[in-house]
């Protein structure tokens, strides 16, 4: 990988980066076209689209191959080989690690990019430091199977957005669909076994490594139909009693953070600035501390949610354990 020269007295520096885009499919034959088109008419058209079939049982392979063939700029990179569902975490893996840009910018295979994207997303690459970890990622619309925005949705992202570690640990405001990575943060991901969603662990590592960053301008259309593989709305309040509930954010939402979290920890050969390694740790560890050293840590590291009533249950249930399955055994060991 190479990276954008940004740094001090590097004579390349204010030379246009290189620019890959990555995209997974899957079935996608429906929407593709529309996605594809949109990358086609983009502003900044110095890109290369690397697509990846993730096994499709529709036209998706064959609609790929007449975009290839039509336009030297995409590559469809496992055109006749054997079939491997690897999963759309284990896809964008292969991906990225095939990519060879200064910057790697994530699509996926149903929405519509408008036509400034990729230059509003290159701008602002041009004002931070690049030498370090980077994932910017955007504002965007929902919008229906056919394309007419749906209202309300995704209306206070700009109130939520992440960008510190402490509130990536806890919150997730990442999409993907609308996600950059720079090479440094690409060189990085070094596996994907265990990740649920690679946005939201390349958004924690990005906050732990080097920088998160958001732009409050609308790139894309984010459709929502019946595939989405994950959408706005995804997650349900559940049912069963408050008990239950309780446990099943324990498994399928912090067990998972801290997942997330000591793989960051784990990363080589980049390395994590002392005070945001001991909030990773911290985080990991938690439940294994005594009651009042969870106290502290709660409030000193602020981890929070996306309101206050939201952000008190979540220091409460931190605090206590309350529901949480593994208790206060002890926590896998944290990679030096």
């Amino acid at each position: 990988m190479s990276t954008i020269p940004t740094a001090p007295g590097d004579s390349h520096a204010g030379a246009v980066p290189t620019v890959d885009v990555v995209m997974s499919t899957y079935n996608g034959e429906r929407y593709l076209r529309e996605q594809i088109d949109s990358i086609r008419a983009q502003t900044h058209a110095d890109w290369r689209l690397l697509v990846r079939d993730d096994g499709s049982t529709d036209g998706t392979a064959e609609l790929l191959r007449r975009y290839a063939a039509d336009d030297e700029r995409i590559r469809f990179v496992n055109d006749g080989a054997a079939a491997e569902n690897l999963g759309f975490v284990g896809s964008f893996f292969a991906l990225v690690k095939q990519a060879d840009a200064d910057l790697v910018v994530l699509s996926d295979q149903d929405d519509v990019w408008l036509p400034t994207k990729l230059a509003v997303l290159l701008a602002e690459a041009g004002r931070h430091d690049n030498t370090v970890p980077v994932l910017y990622y955007t504002r965007w619309q929902a919008v229906d199977e056919q394309g007419r925005p749906i209202p309300v949705v995704g209306d206070r992202q700009d109130l939520f957005a992440t960008t510190r570690l402490h509130e990536q640990l806890t919150t997730n405001s990442v999409l993907g669909a609308t996600s950059m990575i720079n090479a440094r943060l690409a060189d990085a991901w070094q596996g994907y076994e265990g990740l649920r969603s690679h946005d939201v662990y390349l958004g924690l590592a990005a906050a732990s490594l080097g920088e998160l960053v958001y732009l409050p301008e609308t790139t894309t259309l984010y459709r929502q139909h019946g595939g989405n593989q994950y959408g706005v709305d995804h997650q349900s309040a559940g049912s069963g009693s408050f008990r239950s509930r309780t446990e099943q954010f324990w498994i399928y939402y912090l067990e998972q953070k801290k997942r997330e979290a000591r793989r960051v920890l784990a990363i080589t050969g980049a390395s994590i600035p002392p005070e945001r390694r001991r909030v990773l740790e911290d985080f990991v560890l938690l439940n294994t501390y005594p009651l009042p050293r969870r106290v502290r840590l709660v409030l000193r590291h602020r981890f929070y949610q996306r309101s206050t009533v939201a952000t008190v249950k979540l220091w409460a249930l931190l605090a206590s354990n309350y529901g949480n399955p593994m208790g206060r055994s002890a926590a896998p060991a944290v990679p030096a």
